[in-house]
């Protein structure tokens, strides 16, 4: 295999990882920050996080190893890695509560039965890591602040103006 393939098995992997690990963490019952105590530490704020993406990471890398034997199971490890993002909605659970890990859970399945449906043989690589990278720290964000946006518009519109300050300098 060429280098660029083992990185490309590596991003599928990380990604993979990624997905699966902000899961499980979510289904560890973690608590949102508190909204009222935003601007001090909160310790304990993201404990178990690291510790899931410690070991279920490189879990990842070795499923995507084990995927990219072949072409036909090349194309599964494409459909799942694309079809894990949706575990990323477990995010909401901040929002409308545990169900929102069973939704989570049933849009990855979901995406996964559509894309074998229409036969779509998604790319891994570098593109869908970075959507992976994304949507997780997306992901953490919504669940740490939801408190702060659910009062209503103005919160919003305060941190948008704030990283507007901090990106652009106005």
């Amino acid at each position: 295999m060429t280098f660029r393939r083992w990185l490309a098995i590596g991003g599928d992997g990380i990604g993979l990882g990624l997905a699966a690990s902000f899961f499980y963490w979510m289904v560890g019952g973690p608590q949102p920050a508190d909204a009222a105590i935003v601007q001090t530490s909160q310790p304990g704020l993201l404990a178990g996080l690291a510790w899931a993406v410690l070991y279920i990471v490189p879990a990842g890398v070795v499923l995507a190893t084990l995927l990219s034997r072949s072409p036909g199971s090349r194309i599964w490890l494409g459909r799942i890695g694309l079809a894990s993002c949706g575990l990323y909605l477990a995010s909401a659970t901040s929002a409308i509560g545990p169900d929102a890990q069973t939704i989570a859970a049933a849009a990855a399945l979901i995406a996964l039965v559509v894309l074998f449906v229409r036969d779509d043989a998604p790319s891994g690589g570098g593109a869908l890591l970075a959507l992976h990278a994304g949507a997780f720290g997306t992901a953490i964000a919504f669940f740490e602040q939801w408190a702060t946006y659910r009062a209503g518009w103005a919160p919003l519109v305060e941190q948008l103006s704030a990283m507007k300050r901090v990106w652009l300098g106005i």
